[in-house]
């Protein structure tokens, strides 16, 4: 298996630094606090930099709503950020569609990995499970991510992906980790057919999921509380799913965490698969809301 190591894509997050000029992308701090400009050029086009809901409040019929809303990223085409002098051709990266906007680099291993694809609709595409790179910040500390999520105790993770292959060390679709943890809030897979939520570094909730196809999954994890009735939960295509190893692992603690989609900091944990959109609430989305979201996604993951 052709997987980059954690010590090559430093030296590549650390050859970018040096292509771009920018401080936030250094292996230490491999995306930073600092603010990164975005064209508007697009590689394969294809929807608004600025614009990402349709539509009105929570539960409103298939549109995507924003409340509670942190980040959220449209994998339909992949823009230029930078460049930062006239020298610089800049490099991919996918926007924020969110208020705030943060966007990410697309780290990508010695076979350019993962490779943007506009078939029939864009995505981020790894040819085997294990592999290296994906949109990665290297540093969380001083964004919005840490300001709205660090401590919570509620959040939901939305992604629309398509899943042929895991890595038994679990593949990474939304992540948020200390160098190569297994998650302080995480969604990711072992095996096409099941998914798992991490928070703090120890599994939350699994469930089965159908795999080989294109899904919209939520992993949600809200407080348990004495007579509740809420627990941590997946919901796929709209629909709640029988989820197993519910445990409640407390505030979320992302504290000196990277954010990645698609895989870690410590690379190696791709799928074999293709990722469409990924979105993160610092809020347990109603069933209602998810459902709406959910019609949406299944038509299209453009903005």
């Amino acid at each position: 298996m052709r997987v980059l190591s954690a010590v090559l894509l430093a030296a590549t997050l650390t050859a970018c630094s040096a292509l771009s000029g920018l401080d936030d992308f250094s292996v230490a701090d491999a995306g930073g606090a600092g603010p990164v400009s975005v064209t508007t050029t697009s590689t394969g086009g294809g929807g608004s930099a600025t614009s990402s809901t349709a539509g009105g409040g929570a539960g409103t019929t298939n549109q995507l709503t924003d409340e509670g809303l942190v980040a959220r990223y449209f994998l339909e085409s992949l823009e230029t950020c930078g460049p930062v002098d006239d020298d610089d051709d800049g490099f991919d990266c996918v926007r924020d569609a969110a208020p705030d906007p943060l966007p990410l680099r697309v780290a990508r291993d010695d076979d350019a990995f993962p490779r943007w694809v506009d078939n029939p609709e864009g995505h981020l595409f790894w040819d085997e499970a294990g592999r290296s790179g994906g949109p990665i910040r290297g540093s969380v500390v001083g964004t919005k991510l840490a300001d709205r999520l660090n401590g919570a105790v509620e959040a939901t993770l939305e992604v629309v992906v398509l899943v042929d292959g895991a890595t038994g060390m679990g593949s990474r679709l939304v992540h948020f980790g200390r160098d190569e943890s297994s998650g302080r809030l995480t969604l990711r897979t072992g095996s096409p057919s099941t998914m798992n939520l991490f928070v703090n570094d120890d599994i939350a909730a699994s469930a089965p999921v159908p795999a080989g196809q294109r899904i919209v999954v939520h992993g949600v994890y809200p407080p348990v509380g004495a007579g509740s009735g809420r627990a941590p939960r997946f919901y796929v295509d709209g629909s709640a799913v029988a989820t197993t190893s519910i445990f409640d692992r407390g505030s979320i603690d992302l504290s000196d965490c990277h954010f990645a989609i698609g895989n870690r900091m410590g690379a190696g944990r791709s799928i074999h698969g293709r990722i469409y959109y990924a979105a993160v609430y610092a809020e347990a989305l109603s069933d209602e809301r998810i459902a709406a979201h959910a019609a949406r996604l299944a038509e299209s993951n453009d903005p």
